[in-house]
């Protein structure tokens, strides 16, 4: 694209300008009204500087070919250009092929020699003082147009076969027309073959419509279309600056939002906006940036400005990779996560951000944003990613169970009289108890459980008091799951070998950037089941926690915790 516009250029300057007459143009050249102009040496470039009304020239084409084309580019505020292919013997049949300004992103439309509208693309994307490819091919008893990019590849848009009646080949004429604003014209010719066939999947009927009756919105100068025409996966195919498209429908608060992404090579910085609106005066940005390729998970709210909130350490993106990106709010709080396209691989994780009761409970949208480059989207539903988030734990009075253990919640007693065993007795869905006197950071994190047809329990570690940070890690029969003390699942594994009735070792590892979970036998070292060393923010390096116990609405008796560092 950049020779592209380089050779363009070159031929604009190597030119000179004159007045043009029809005589000046050709004999074949027709000037019907405008003021036309003319680019000679190099190449021809016609250039028709009127501002206001209609203006057309025609010429009349004696090669062979069905096919019309020229490169054609609008100004600023040129409400429309193209060609238009006409019968000499009778001007009233023929048919214009025009690009103009039908929608707020452009536009791509077919009219009869009358002017009557026959097809249109009416959100064709295009931009003013760039070169685009108009082609109309003709056969037997129909016609269709087509729209290019510059590099002659590229399709913007196709329409269907357009019925209409036999024209005179010997007599057609080629006309290059504009309305209302200046257009430059270059290698206006007619071919045997059009520069594509009819495709499976035009861009037309991939594209994404945003109008007053569709939930989308488009902002900015942006490319946005379906991969397919089955509509499963969102595209960015623009090269432009800044681009967001808002889906208006897919609303609320207090809750997660959630899509697949794959960034391709060279964007600067993509991500989703959630609780927003098209205005970006509210809600939050979960976004893709830092370091071009190598970046940063970052957390922006807007306030209405967008106000940088968190970002984790560099290189945990990278281009051509797909990620689950996701934001979520609760009262009070936001947090953004970024995961491996498995969904629960962790690779940056905010946790929970205090953003104030007003911005969190206010109710928003889902959008996308692209920045300088292109970005795809899927795996986003109204429909699956509308689950409530967790509520913060309310403020609960500690129970001093001795022995330095406290408990938060659930109902906890010593099983014997030397205090080595510790019992949770109640239905709790999140039992909790903590020993502040266990405390660190990086170390192996140890206790034992044993497991009956129906516990679900496990080990809490490196957690903190407040319960906004730490980590868990949970078994149940033939189930281990390692989470974040928020809820956050990192890692599972539905297929473990655990039975009920058994003693197991349960351990968390905290190392530089890395948790994992292991179970283990009773002996304290088989390894049963053990996840991969999962990343976690560098800021959990040297983050103080506590060792805890929990279950999940289960009884269950543990003993023998420590930390060995």
């Amino acid at each position: 694209m950049i020779v592209r516009a380089i050779s363009i250029a070159v031929v604009l300057c190597c030119c000179w300008w004159s007045h043009t007459t029809a005589e000046e143009l050709g004999s074949d050249w027709t000037v019907v009204s405008g003021d036309w102009r003319l680019a000679r040496e190099i190449a021809p470039i016609f250039h028709q500087r009127q501002t206001e009304g209609q203006a057309a020239v025609f010429r009349r084409w004696h090669d062979e070919g069905n096919v019309w084309r020229a490169y054609v580019k609008l100004a600023q505020g040129t409400e429309e250009a193209g060609l238009w292919v006409r019968d000499g013997r009778d001007q009233a049949r023929g048919l214009r092929a025009l690009i103009g300004q039908y929608s707020p992103v452009g536009g791509f439309l077919v009219t009869g020699a009358d002017g009557a509208v026959v097809w249109h693309d009416k959100y064709a994307p295009w931009q003013p003082y760039h070169f685009y490819v108009v082609e109309l091919v003709f056969e037997h008893e129909q016609a269709r147009v087509q729209m290019f990019e510059g590099d002659r590849k590229t399709l913007v848009s196709q329409s269907p076969w357009i019925p209409l009646e036999t024209l005179d080949a010997a007599a057609w004429e080629l006309g290059l027309f504009a309305r209302d604003g200046s257009a430059r014209f270059f290698a206006p010719q007619r071919a045997d073959r059009p520069l594509s066939p009819i495709v499976d999947d035009p861009p037309n009927q991939r594209r994404l419509v945003a109008d007053d009756e569709s939930p989308w919105l488009v902002v900015g100068p942006g490319n946005w279309m379906w991969t397919t025409s089955r509509h499963e996966r969102l595209r960015q195919y623009a090269d432009v600056e800044r681009t967001w498209a808002f889906h208006r429908g897919i609303r609320g608060s207090h809750r997660r939002w959630e899509c697949r992404l794959r960034v391709d090579p060279g964007t600067q910085g993509a991500g989703i906006l959630f609780q927003t609106n098209p205005e970006r005066t509210q809600g939050f940005l979960a976004w893709l940036g830092g370091k071009y390729g190598a970046g940063s998970l970052m957390l922006y709210q807007y306030q209405p400005d967008a106000q940088a909130r968190w970002s984790s350490g560099n290189d945990r993106w990278h281009y051509d990779t797909e990620y689950v990106l996701r934001g979520e709010t609760r009262p009070g709080q936001a947090r953004v996560q970024l995961f491996q396209a498995d969904g629960t691989t962790a690779i940056a994780d905010s946790s929970w951000i205090d953003v104030g009761d007003q911005h969190a409970a206010r109710e928003g949208c889902l959008g996308f944003h692209v920045w300088s480059g292109r970005a795809e989207f899927w795996g986003f539903s109204e429909t699956t990613r509308t689950d409530p988030t967790v509520k913060p734990p309310a403020a609960k009075d500690l129970v001093d169970l001795g022995n330095g253990w406290q408990a938060l919640d659930g109902q906890w007693r010593w099983a014997d009289a030397d205090r080595t065993r510790l019992r949770q007795e109640s239905d709790s869905p999140h039992a909790l108890a903590l020993q502040p006197g266990i405390q660190g950071s990086q170390g192996t994190w140890r206790c034992r459980l044993r497991l009956d047809d129906r516990t679900t329990a496990g080990l809490v570690f490196q957690a903190d008091r407040d319960r906004k940070e730490g980590f868990v890690g949970l078994v149940s029969a033939g189930q281990a799951r390692l989470e974040t003390l928020q809820g956050g699942t990192l890692w599972e594994d539905g297929q473990s070998p655990i039975e009920p009735g058994q003693a197991y070792v349960l351990e968390g590892i905290v190392t530089s950037d890395r948790v994992a979970f292991r179970v283990l036998a009773a002996d304290g070292t088989t390894v049963l089941v053990a996840s991969p060393d999962i990343y976690v923010s560098e800021a959990n390096n040297a983050r103080p926690g506590h060792l805890g116990l929990t279950t999940r609405g289960t009884p269950a008796e543990f003993q023998s915790w420590e930390l060995r560092k």
